[in-house]
């Protein structure tokens, strides 16, 4: 109850509450803002990245689907699912969104999923010189984050280092 009674606290407690109160405020502002962003910055990564995987994935597929040779769409997607381990399963459609392939990773990797979707195009040119472009598929990518970037997501940045980066620079 002493420490509602402000009318009785002397003038240097008063003061001491005075400075330390917004600089603590500050303090954990800066610490949260600094948790939300880099999570932000980690999933935007993760984003990009798969984006980039589906739309790659969507330019090979394009010789699979349109001779409608499926070994290779499978070869590939394997290839993919060996070479990074953060991709949990890859789905090729036809135009009509019918599944030719899909391809989920055993065991799943776990954690939060994302899938991304990148349409298959293909172009063809005429002989006037003009080309004509339609939709032939979808590619369907879902990724779930890198132990590094799921780490990154879920960890505040440490206070301590905040206050060293703040006070001396990094």
């Amino acid at each position: 109850m002493k420490l509602l009674a402000w009318k009785e606290w002397g003038i240097m407690p008063r003061v001491i509450l005075i400075a330390v109160l917004p600089v603590t405020l500050l303090f954990f502002s800066m610490v949260l803002y600094s948790y939300y962003s880099r999570s932000a910055e980690a999933r935007e990564e993760v984003d990009e990245r798969s984006r980039l995987v589906a739309s790659l994935l969507a330019q090979d597929s394009e010789y699979g689907i349109v001779s409608g040779n499926l070994s290779y769409l499978r070869a590939t997607v394997t290839w993919l699912l060996q070479t990074d381990d953060n991709i949990e399963s890859v789905a090729i459609l036809d135009r009509d969104r019918h599944s030719l392939l899909n391809v989920v990773r055993t065991p799943p990797t776990g954690g939060e999923t994302r899938a991304f979707e990148s349409p298959v195009m293909r172009a063809l040119i005429g002989v006037s010189g003009a080309s004509e472009v339609f939709l032939i598929g979808v590619v369907s990518a879902a990724r779930s984050p890198s132990p590094s970037i799921a780490s990154r997501m879920n960890q505040p940045m440490n206070p301590w280092r905040l206050c060293r980066i703040s006070c001396r620079g990094p």
